[in-house]
């Protein structure tokens, strides 16, 4: 593989809230990295020229080593940024994030109840964290897994985002297919109703609204979106670069070319027993994606004006909720002209 990385999203610890909101580690896994085990896979991304490392975690900042291991990615040229809950973030851990020259924290908002007043409730905790952060003059973003459960909160979510001055917020589809999470997925219907969405809060020109690389494809509504949100007319969305210029690191040391793909199948190695460039440069890594031929698509996706383009490039989570070859059923474009079939 010619190309190198440039960005790994690192779920550094898969421990979670009792409460906790939907996310991609709900099958909890055991034997986290130690700290000389982390310090070395952060020494390996610097020799693979790994520009940013994005820490992901429920419970990242109770690891009592982060801010060693943040220091350590500065110290490697190395930007981090954070992904987690509100609920991590206090005037102390402030503190240390700004003095470790933390990039950017990403607050996930994936439920919003109507107790505001009440101290411990989602919006209380959500508006104290992001309060918090801008007194330290922190980039911030926000970001929502779109489910059944909250897809009628966004309006609410978007309100108290602008009241809060955040600037950006990304917005993706909750696709995880675990027997007890089902009835939270939304239907393939609904990503209409996120885009319009999308397009409307964009417009409104208040915060910068990102679908995430599962939500649209080359339908007319998502190209508009996307040049609004990063603010450039000849914007061109490339898609989803798993396993091309990105990768994902599970709390175990398991290479993936996303956190998002659990299963055994896509784990392209262990940093524990093979160095990360050698799980790089494998011919046989990340097959699922490198070798990804539109040739091979069916349904609306084999005939698809854009399959020459680089329609290869959507999310591949998007179509395991099927499977990677047949037609995803995410697809704007797909769902457009399924629309116009039935129409005529």
């Amino acid at each position: 593989m010619n190309t190198l990385p440039i960005t790994c999203v690192w779920e550094i610890t898969s421990k979670q809230e009792n409460n906790h909101n939907l996310s991609y580690s709900k099958k909890k896994i055991s034997e986290e990295l130690t700290t000389q085990e982390a310090l070395n896979f952060i020494n390996m991304c610097a020799d693979l020229g790994v520009f940013w490392i994005n820490f992901s975690g429920e419970k990242l900042l109770c690891r009592n080593d982060i801010f060693t291991l943040i220091e350590h990615c500065e110290k490697n040229n190395i930007f981090s940024n954070i992904i987690t809950n509100a609920n991590e973030i206090d005037k102390e851990k402030a503190e240390l994030l700004k003095k470790y020259n933390v990039s950017t924290i990403a607050i996930s908002i994936n439920k919003l109840n109507d107790e505001q007043k009440k101290e411990k409730s989602d919006f209380f905790l959500i508006k104290n964290a992001f309060e918090i952060l801008k007194k330290f003059n922190i980039n911030t973003v926000a970001i929502t897994m779109v489910t059944n459960n909250n897809i009628g909160y966004l309006e609410k979510i978007k309100k108290l985002l602008i009241s809060l001055s955040v600037s950006s917020w990304q917005l993706q589809i909750g696709l995880l297919k675990e027997e007890d999470s089902s009835d939270q997925l939304i239907s393939p219907e609904q990503v209409e109703t996120i885009m319009d969405f999308c397009y409307e809060t964009t417009s409104e020109k208040k915060i910068h609204v990102y679908p995430a690389d599962c939500i649209g494809y080359y339908s007319s509504k998502e190209d508009k979106i996307r040049k609004k949100a990063f603010e450039e007319d000849d914007f061109s969305f490339e898609g989803c670069a798993a396993g091309i210029k990105s990768f994902g690191l599970l709390s175990n040391g398991d290479v993936v070319g996303c956190i998002s793909l659990r299963d055994k199948s896509f784990v392209e190695g262990n940093i524990r027993e093979k160095t990360l460039r050698e799980i790089w440069e494998s011919p046989k890594a990340f097959l699922w994606r490198r070798s990804l031929l539109s040739e091979n698509f069916e349904g609306v996706c084999k005939n698809s004006r854009n399959s020459e383009k680089k329609c290869i490039n959507k999310c591949i989570n998007t179509h395991l909720a099927v499977d990677v070859y047949c037609g995803n059923q995410y697809c704007a474009h797909s769902l457009s002209a399924n629309l116009h079939d039935q129409k005529t």
